[in-house]
């Protein structure tokens, strides 16, 4: 049965992941597929955000990043698609038996601690390299603001472990110094560098694509900034790629139509963009 067609049956069990009314659901069905429910969240009064992105957007930028994740062919995200959980709209992800990155670091030691991601990256030994790098350009594509230790997920494998990427719904802003992306940070502090062969698929990739596979769910200025975040990949070097450099500037390139200029990573360029953070919502159309 495809995972689309299970979550239209009847929930058996439900219980929140964590113990408050936001958490996401973890859901039984009657055909037996496991899954979580992100319900979506609406503004009760005022203006309601997480990490900058309206509230009521992010069961659609959830979904985003998982059509992002299938363009790319990284299948990295669990399956997803859209459903109903108690009348009110839902994306459910299907349930992945893993452990959060976070563990591996162990509970007295921060992930981002020198000793933690000494562990980590230890923890992650069986990882495929190719995930770990997958996983930061998805991440960048996307512009991710929380891809925290505790979102990434690592699965025992019979040939090893393998990698996922959950919980993705604070994506596509507009603003690189709101970046943040755990592997990246630990992997790639000061460089990053794009394969060759993935520098071939991204550049396969074009504007029609990823409004194809992103329209809908958030608008055409972010399916433009997406586009443009693809393009940053392919031409820009490695030390404007590392995390120290990304997540603490705007991008100059990304506002206009100039070529990149190559700088340092300690002289950033923090370009006014598009829209006024005070009118983001309203730009967004979901306030």
């Amino acid at each position: 049965m495809k995972f689309s067609e299970a979550v239209k049956g009847k929930i058996i069990d439900a219980k929140p992941l964590k113990p408050n009314n936001k958490s996401p659901i973890k859901v039984k069905f009657d055909s037996g597929i496991t899954a979580v429910a992100r319900v979506k969240t609406r503004k009760k009064q005022g203006k309601v955000f997480k990490r900058g992105l309206p509230v009521s957007s992010l069961i659609y930028r959830e979904m985003a990043y998982y059509n992002l994740d299938r363009l790319l062919g990284f299948d990295l995200c669990p399956d997803s698609t859209f459903g109903s959980y108690e009348g009110h709209e839902a994306v459910f992800c299907a349930w992945i038996e893993a452990q959060p990155v976070a563990k591996l670091a162990g509970k007295m030691l921060t992930p981002t601690s020198k000793r933690g991601k000494l562990k980590v990256k230890r923890g992650l030994h069986q990882v495929d390299t190719l995930q770990i790098v997958q996983s930061v350009i998805e991440s960048v594509i996307a512009c991710s603001r929380d891809a925290h230790s505790g979102n990434l997920l690592v699965q025992d494998m019979r040939d090893g472990k393998r990698l996922w990427s959950f919980d993705n719904e604070a994506s596509f802003g507009y603003r690189f110094d709101r970046f943040y992306d755990y592997l990246h940070l630990v992997y790639f502090f000061n460089r990053f560098s794009v394969p060759l062969y993935i520098k071939d698929l991204l550049a396969k990739i074009e504007h029609q694509d990823l409004s194809e596979a992103l329209g809908g769910l958030i608008n055409d200025l972010e399916v433009e900034h997406t586009y443009r975040r693809v393009q940053y990949l392919l031409q820009a070097d490695d030390a404007t790629l590392g995390y120290d450099y990304l997540s603490k500037t705007n991008v100059a390139w990304f506002f206009g139509d100039a070529p990149i200029e190559k700088k340092e990573p300690a002289k950033l360029v923090i370009e006014k963009p598009l829209v006024p953070e005070e009118d983001y919502a309203n730009w967004m159309g979901f306030l």
